[in-house]
């Protein structure tokens, strides 16, 4: 998780054990969709055998 944050991912466990980082990124996100703007995201989440976009 630190590393995918480091990069500036948004990233969440599979596990939901530890918080959301860059989360920032997905609230940006939800405020441009909430105007209708164009907005995109990539949120990662890492799991045991790989990741997940």
């Amino acid at each position: 998780m630190n590393c995918l944050e480091e990069k500036g991912y948004a990233a969440v466990d599979c596990d939901n054990q530890i918080d959301m980082v860059n989360r920032e990124k997905v609230e940006e996100f939800c405020k441009a969709a909430e105007k209708e703007e164009q907005a995109t995201v990539d949120i990662v989440q890492p799991n045991r055998d790989s990741l997940q976009y």
